[in-house]
C-alpha cells in the first residue's frame, strides 16, 4: 500500500512475487579431476539458498606425444606435464626378483616387463600430472585376459592400473614411472624342456630369469619353514 503525501489518498500497489528459480551461484569448484579414463565433475553453490549445481569434466585429451620407435612405446600427455625436450629409455625386465614379486601376486603366468624411464637433460624426471603410456601386446597375449601391473623398484609393492585394449596396444595412466608388466591370465608361464645353453643358443634370458626367481622362491620357503 502507497499514501499520497499531499492528499493522504491511499494508492494501491502491486506486490511482484519472489522468484525462487533465481540464485547467486558461486564460483565453481572442483570435486573430481578429470583423467585420460575417467571424466571429472565440478560444483558449485548458490549463496543464498545454498542449492548446488554439478557440470561434468571432459575426459583428458593429450596434446603430446613422445614415441620410441624402436619398441613402438609411447607417452601421450598434456603440455607442462613433463619437461621441455623429455625423451625416454625402455629397458626390458629379466631382473628374477621382479619375477617372483609378481608370480606371488598374480599366479605363474606369462608376462613381458618394462622399466620406462623418463630423462630430460640426462637427468631422470616424473611427470607433473598424468601420463597416458601404449605399449604394444606382446605376440600370443590373449587381449581380453591381459592386465597392466605396476611394480615399484623402491619397495616392491605391485599394484593392478586400470587400463583398455585399443589397436593393438594396451593403454594405461600413470603420474610415476617404474617397472611395469604386461601380464596374460590365460596363458601359464612356460618352462622349456630343452637343456639351457648360453644365450646365443637360442635361450632367452627370461627362461634364466624364472628359473632364478624359481630357487628365490625356494630358498625362501626354507627360510620360513626354519624360522617358525
Amino acid at each position: 500500500m502507497t499514501v499520497c503525501l499531499d492528499c493522504g489518498e491511499v494508492v494501491e500497489s502491486t506486490i511482484l512475487p519472489l522468484d525462487l528459480t533465481a540464485h547467486t551461484w558461486g564460483e565453481w569448484t572442483e570435486v573430481t579431476s578429470a583423467t585420460y579414463l575417467s571424466e571429472g565433475l565440478e560444483c558449485r553453490e548458490c549463496t543464498s539458498c545454498h542449492a548446488e549445481e554439478t557440470r561434468v569434466l571432459p575426459k583428458l585429451v593429450p596434446d603430446e606425444i613422445i614415441s620410441d620407435p624402436e619398441t613402438g612405446i609411447s607417452l601421450n600427455t598434456q603440455q607442462g606435464v613433463l619437461p621441455e625436450g623429455t625423451t625416454f629409455e625402455v629397458d626390458d625386465v629379466f631382473d628374477g626378483t621382479y619375477f617372483t614379486l609378481l608370480n606371488r601376486e598374480v599366479g605363474n603366468v606369462e608376462s613381458t616387463m618394462y622399466n620406462i624411464t623418463p630423462k630430460a637433460d640426462g637427468e631422470n624426471v616424473q611427470p607433473d600430472g598424468w601420463v597416458l603410456v601404449r605399449l604394444p601386446l606382446p605376440a600370443g597375449y590373449d587381449p581380453a585376459n591381459v592386465n597392466i601391473y605396476y611394480i615399484s623398484t623402491e619397495t616392491g609393492v605391485i599394484e593392478r592400473m586400470d587400463s583398455y585394449i585399443e589397436d593393438g596396444y594396451i593403454c594405461f595412466q600413470t603420474n610415476h614411472f617404474s617397472v611395469y608388466a604386461i601380464v596374460d591370465a590365460s596363458s601359464p608361464a612356460e618352462t622349456p624342456t630343452e637343456t639351457p645353453t648360453d644365450n646365443g643358443g637360442g635361450t632367452s634370458l627370461s627362461f634364466f630369469a624364472r628359473i632364478a626367481a624359481f630357487f628365490r622362491s625356494i630358498a625362501e620357503w626354507f627360510r620360513n619353514l626354519f624360522n617358525k
